[in-house]
């Protein structure tokens, strides 16, 4: 998914300023884009009592946001930064979310282990996205496909 490099920045970042500054500090546009997003995934899916799984859920703001206003049964977010995964876990409180470091091309869970999958702005960090979005699609061997 993200080059180690890539990674490093994203877990400075995250520990540095307990989140990523984007989500911490954002400028006003920043948080009204980052509002309109969370309002068109909303609007899109019905969470409600849903287990869905968060790939590349960063310092897990927009997990937190989903699960409030969604209302799923549990999420468990993946990420490949373990400094941001730190930072989420500390922002969780007593939701019922679960924070997992893992590259989102080779996930630690069974197929089928979700109601859901919520894949947002992660597939620019990686080389090769299709190998995030086959990794989750129902049915699929884990055969490479060209």
């Amino acid at each position: 998914m993200k080059p180690v490099n890539e990674i490093s920045v994203f877990d400075t970042d995250a520990a540095q300023h307990g989140g990523y500054l984007y989500t911490k500090d954002a400028p006003l546009s920043a948080q009204m884009a980052t509002q309109r997003t969370t309002d068109i995934i909303l609007q899109a899916v019905t969470m409600s009592d849903c287990s869905i799984l968060d790939l590349g859920c960063g310092d897990g703001f927009y997990t937190v946001r989903f699960f409030d206003r969604g209302m799923p049964r549990i999420i468990t977010a993946v990420d490949a930064a373990p400094q941001a995964i730190h930072v989420a876990r500390m922002n969780s409180r007593e939701r019922r979310l679960q924070f997992v470091v893992s590259d989102a091309r080779w996930l630690p869970f069974h197929d089928d282990a979700f109601d859901m999958v919520l894949i947002q702005s992660i597939l620019h960090h990686s080389d090769s996205p299709m190998e995030i979005i086959r990794e989750r699609l129902p049915g699929c061997s884990s055969n490479s496909h060209s």
